[in-house]
């Protein structure tokens, strides 16, 4: 990454070096519900282009040189992006929201893909009942037909 700078300092002594055009950018990912999305891919496209990933809190963090960046985010097929800009010796914050209800066996589900999930339990379940009651009526009207009553 170029930052043209330089500095020069005698090597005897022990010193901090402090870029002046080097800048913090945090990226936060957010589901619909403001939940921290962990494992979100991460990519900033700017004078470079870096790739990463959201830690447990939905958090990446990256310092880099100063300018305008494009940050883009990506998991289970949702994408969001958006524009930040860097400035040397500054922490900058962005947050992108992913639509993202909850995570189920490992599948990202919005809103409307749980409840249709949800829906979709209910109507299997009735359906099995149907059968099952369907069955349990069947087996009993053919028992009859073989067992017959003493007369």
């Amino acid at each position: 990454m170029p930052i043209d700078y330089s500095v020069e300092t005698d090597a005897k002594e022990e010193i901090d070096i402090v870029v002046p055009k080097i800048g913090k950018l945090v990226v936060k990912v957010v589901g619909s519900r403001g939940q921290g999305i962990a494992g979100a891919d991460v990519t900033l496209k700017g004078v470079v282009t870096l790739k990463g990933a959201t830690d447990e809190s939905g958090v990446f963090e990256a310092e880099i040189v100063e300018g305008s960046w494009t940050v883009e985010v990506e998991k289970g097929g949702k994408k969001a992006s958006t524009t930040a800009t860097v400035s040397g010796g500054e922490v900058s914050e962005v947050e992108l929201r992913l639509d993202i209800f909850m995570s189920v066996a490992g599948w990202d589900v919005s809103m409307s893909e749980f409840l249709g999930l949800i829906v979709l339990i209910i109507i299997i379940v009735i359906v099995l009942f149907i059968i099952a009651h369907e069955y349990s009526t069947w087996r009993t009207k053919r028992l009859m037909k073989v067992v017959k009553p003493a007369a």
